[in-house]
C-alpha cells in the first residue's frame, strides 16, 4: 500500500452489524440535502433535534420545495436531486463539491441476503460517474478498499482535471469528503488528492529550484 496513506487504519471496517442504529444517524443517513442535514447536525449537536421543523428531516423534498429553495440560491440545491434511496438503504458517505449547486456525490449501503451492496450515485443519473458504481462484499468493505471504491466510482481525479485544479489547497477547498460509518475517510480522500495535485508550498519549492 502507498506510502501516502501511512498512518491510516487501512484495515478498519464498520461494524458487520449496521443495523439498527442510533435514530439521529439513521436520520442523517437518509436526508439527501446538504443544507437540511447540516441544520440538522446542529440540532443534534445542540439536543435541539425535537425542535426542529419536519421540513429539515424529509428525506426527499418535492418539486415544489426545491424549485423555492433553488430561488433562494442555487446552493441550497446540494443533494436535494440525488435518487431516492432503495429499501432499507443508507448512504455511509459523501462528497460534497463547492460548485454553483453544490453537488454532491452519495455513496449509498444496503445489506442483502448475498452480501453488502454499495452504489455511488450523483445528481446527474451518473453521467459524472465512472463504469464501477457498484460493488457487492460479503462484509462492509475496509477504509482502503472502500476508499479506493469511492474514488474510482466519482472520478475523483476527473474532477480535479476538469476543474483546473493545479494545486492541493485549492482542489481541498473544493471537494468534502464526509461518512460517520469511516471516520478516516475525509483524511483517505485528503491524501488522493495530495498524490494528484501538490501542495502550494511544494510547487513553490520546485519553482526555486
Amino acid at each position: 500500500m502507498s506510502d501516502i496513506y501511512a498512518g491510516l487504519n487501512l484495515e478498519f471496517r464498520p461494524s458487520p452489524r449496521l443495523f439498527p442504529m442510533a435514530a439521529e444517524k439513521l436520520l442523517l443517513s437518509r436526508v439527501k440535502g446538504t443544507w437540511r442535514r447540516d441544520i440538522l447536525t446542529m440540532a443534534i449537536d445542540e439536543d435541539r433535534l425535537n425542535e426542529a421543523a419536519p421540513f429539515f428531516t424529509r428525506t426527499a423534498l418535492d418539486e415544489d420545495d426545491r424549485r423555492a429553495r433553488s430561488a433562494v440560491h442555487p446552493a441550497f440545491m446540494g443533494g436535494e436531486y440525488l435518487p431516492d434511496f432503495e429499501d432499507d438503504e443508507v448512504e455511509v458517505a459523501r462528497l460534497e463539491l463547492e460548485s454553483v449547486t453544490g453537488d454532491v456525490i452519495s455513496v449509498r449501503l444496503r445489506r442483502g441476503s448475498e452480501g453488502y451492496h454499495y452504489r455511488v450515485v450523483d445528481e446527474y443519473d451518473g453521467a459524472c460517474l465512472g463504469d464501477a458504481q457498484k460493488i457487492t462484499a460479503d462484509k462492509p468493505l475496509t477504509l482502503h478498499d472502500f476508499g479506493k471504491f469511492v474514488c474510482r466510482a466519482s472520478c475523483l481525479d476527473d474532477i480535479i482535471s476538469l476543474n483546473d485544479f493545479t494545486d492541493f489547497e485549492s482542489a481541498t477547498a473544493f471537494i468534502h469528503a464526509k461518512s460517520s460509518y469511516y471516520p478516516e475517510f475525509r483524511e483517505f480522500i485528503t491524501r488522493t488528492i495530495e498524490a494528484l495535485v501538490p501542495r502550494q508550498e511544494d510547487a513553490d519549492h520546485e519553482e526555486e529550484q
